[in-house]
């Protein structure tokens, strides 16, 4: 298993699916440490799965499933391997009925620094008929649980003890080109609604990647 070590940067994909569909969400995060044990990037798959689950499956209707959450190293020249956390894979506990499988839900992050680049959005799956109102708009109690996700993310640090091992990373927005990050400073749910065709019922079936 990989070893953690400060300076590197983890990327986690949340997995979540309906019948042929499966929706990810990409996170990025720097280690920053202190790193106490052994922690492994399995430890940060399975921390991750065990810190966010209850609030995924929150923003899901039932017809949707929680996958859990994969973490692998991305700032190497070698390609590593993705780890899963799937403990707390399960149903969402939203209404049962979904909304269109394309329907997502935005959380908006910030930086310290202005401009369309230094911003990010994480678009949730799985919503329900219950978390919007006769205009589709999102209700106040979808909202405020999509923000508890949020404040998760927009905290600072994030130090999670596995087992003996514990270990911090800070949240960023990880820029491809050319390979740099920013600090994520805010995160704010939105009352909109957004979709990604690529998801709906007539988009190519896809298999979740644990």
């Amino acid at each position: 298993m990989d070893p953690l070590v400060i300076g590197q940067i983890i990327e986690l994909t949340v997995a979540a699916t309906i019948q042929t569909q499966t929706a990810l969400n990409i996170y990025h995060a720097w280690v920053t440490g202190p790193l106490v044990g052994a922690p492994t990037v399995q430890d940060v798959a399975n921390g991750m799965d065990a810190y966010w689950d209850v609030q995924y499956k929150a923003l899901m209707s039932s017809a949707w499933r929680y996958r859990g959450t994969g973490a692998r190293i991305i700032n190497t020249l070698v390609a590593h391997r993705m780890f899963a956390g799937v403990t707390g894979a399960g149903p969402g506990t939203g209404a049962a009925t979904a909304l269109p499988t394309q329907s997502r839900g935005i959380i908006s992050w910030g930086t310290q620094y202005a401009g369309r680049a230094q911003r990010g959005r994480t678009y949730i799956p799985g919503p329900s008929t219950a978390a919007v109102d006769a205009n589709g708009i999102p209700v106040a109690g979808y909202v405020t649980a999509a923000q508890t996700l949020a404040n998760k993310w927009n905290a600072g640090a994030v130090t999670l003890t596995v087992g003996a091992n514990t270990f911090t990373f800070t949240p960023i927005l990880w820029h491809r080109k050319p390979k740099t990050f920013d600090i994520v400073t805010t995160g704010v749910a939105k009352a909109l609604m957004a979709t990604q065709r690529r998801s709906g019922s007539y988009g190519r079936s896809n298999a979740p990647p644990f």
